[in-house]
């Protein structure tokens, strides 16, 4: 009977070259990775606003009252920081846009990652009327935009548009036509 020597393995030259494939795949597909993880956080924070926002209309409109919208990095009082901190919306039973006695806050956004959120209109509240109507705060001023930028900077950024009539919508241009800026 002859016995042979068999060896398992890979010889020195297989494994560089499957080394080299590999880094060469990485090479190219690293990039695209990176480029469609960044895609997906950006349209999961819109659509988090976007669902945000038709909740609060929808509240406004079912419950026949003002519901208020604000950020809020505690989740209990509106607060003077970015909206990417996170937001309530709260029942605003006396109208003041702040979170008072026997208000009901009806629900919680936690902070939005990898995104920046600028609004100059909803700086600082968004309240929808019971007729679904938006309103800024600012006398004759009712609609606007947020624009979320993340670290591509401004070609990359999404726009949601906010009309009187309290729907919104993204885009990637601003209400105007023009190109978003971050």
């Amino acid at each position: 009977m002859i016995h042979r020597n068999r060896q398992n393995g890979f010889t020195l030259a297989e494994l560089l070259v499957s080394v080299a494939v590999a880094s060469i795949v990485l090479t190219v597909a690293a990039p695209s990775w990176e480029s469609l993880t960044l895609n997906n956080r950006q349209v999961t924070s819109v659509n988090e606003l976007v669902a945000l926002f038709h909740f609060a209309r929808t509240e406004a409109v079912t419950r026949n009252r003002q519901v208020t919208l604000c950020p809020s990095a505690d989740g209990a009082n509106c607060a003077a920081t970015p909206w990417q901190s996170g937001a309530i919306v709260f029942i605003d039973v006396d109208n003041d846009r702040t979170v008072g006695p026997g208000e009901t806050i009806l629900r919680v956004s936690s902070a939005l990652d990898a995104v920046d959120i600028s609004t100059a209109n909803f700086a600082q509240v968004l309240v929808f009327r019971s007729n679904g109507r938006i309103s800024t705060g600012v006398v004759g001023v009712n609609s606007g935009q947020f624009t979320l930028c993340d670290r591509r900077g401004a070609e990359h950024a999404r726009v949601i548009v906010m009309e009187i009539s309290g729907r919104p919508h993204a885009s990637g241009k601003q209400a105007d036509g023009s190109d978003p800026t971050c």
